[in-house]
């Protein structure tokens, strides 16, 4: 387990790389970067910007490794961080076919595992507000997918938790 200090030490030199001029292109793309689909994710991939995409997951995916192997505190990195519950939510749709097109099962596996100490599992609630939710034949909420992005959907996940009751 590092000490406060080694945690504190690590996390500022993150954060200095990500003051990097192409990594903070890059961060600031992604910002802009809003997949609706599989196909946007993947032209997102292959276009003129795919490296900043790329930048930007791995990153993440990297950071949240130092956490998982214990390099950095979690609370301390929670704490300190909060983009990557941004750029994970942007990708998590869409996670499982990104996993099987590449092959790769353990694709962005650090950033997930990192997660649940902030949010709930976010494929549940995004697959509700898309595909609505029935129960013995009764819409207990309509379907939303093209009608809603998936920015609308983060945005109002969002709210939703800051006004979740903690137990």
């Amino acid at each position: 387990m590092p000490t406060p200090f080694e945690s504190a030490q690590l996390l500022l030199t993150l954060y200095d790389q990500r003051r990097e001029e192409t990594l903070r292109k890059a961060r600031d793309f992604f910002i802009s970067f809003i997949p609706n689909s599989f196909e946007d994710v993947m032209a997102g991939l292959t276009g003129p910007h795919s490296g900043y995409i790329r930048m930007v997951l791995t990153y993440w995916d990297m950071a949240a490794s130092f956490v998982k192997n214990g390099a950095i505190d979690k609370q301390m990195f929670i704490d300190a961080n909060g983009e990557f519950i941004m750029v994970f939510g942007k990708i998590e749709p869409f996670l499982p076919q990104l996993r099987a097109a590449y092959g790769n099962p353990g694709f962005l596996a650090n950033l997930e595992w990192l997660l649940p100490w902030r949010l709930p599992p976010l494929h549940n609630f995004t697959a509700t507000v898309r595909h609505g939710r029935t129960r013995d034949g009764r819409v207990y909420m309509p379907p939303f997918d093209g009608v809603l992005s998936q920015e609308a959907v983060w945005s109002i996940k969002t709210y939703l938790e800051s006004r979740r009751v903690q137990e």
